[in-house]
């Protein structure tokens, strides 16, 4: 099975595992339910989940790195609250590793990854520890 993974950059960024493609990977994740928040094109079958559960939604999946995408959006503030910035468009820039740190870019600022993964297996948390591990 082929899927798609949506990774945030602070997840990554706090206690992820860096990964490339070609590599296998385990994950904690949730299933994406409902519209994605900015519609770069491509939607997301999984949310990386380190940091929380949502009882028995918390899966474990495993496959084999394909392709990752860095995410980088561009905000506007949102009307009535000076202090919140909300995205509204984004674009998909190709990587090979993702470590949870993109370069800056005029059009946009890093926010996420998505991640494509082959010979994926999924199965109900069996005591994830909340962060990523690898097979």
């Amino acid at each position: 099975m082929e899927t798609v993974v949506h990774y945030e950059d602070w997840q990554m960024q706090c206690c992820g595992i860096p990964f490339a493609v070609g590599e296998p990977i385990c994950w904690p994740v949730l299933r994406c339910e409902g519209e994605p928040l900015v519609d770069v094109g491509v939607g997301a079958d999984w949310y990386y989940e380190a940091h929380g559960s949502d009882g028995d939604a918390l899966k474990s999946l495993s496959g084999t790195v394909t392709a990752i995408r860095a995410v980088y959006y561009t905000y506007e503030l949102v009307e009535g609250n000076p202090r919140f910035w909300r995205p509204v468009s984004g674009i998909l820039v190709p990587v090979e590793r993702a470590a949870g740190w993109e370069p800056a870019r005029p059009d946009g600022s890093f926010g996420a990854y998505l991640v494509w993964l082959k010979d994926a297996v999924v199965e109900d948390d069996s005591g994830l520890m909340g962060y990523s591990i690898f097979q």
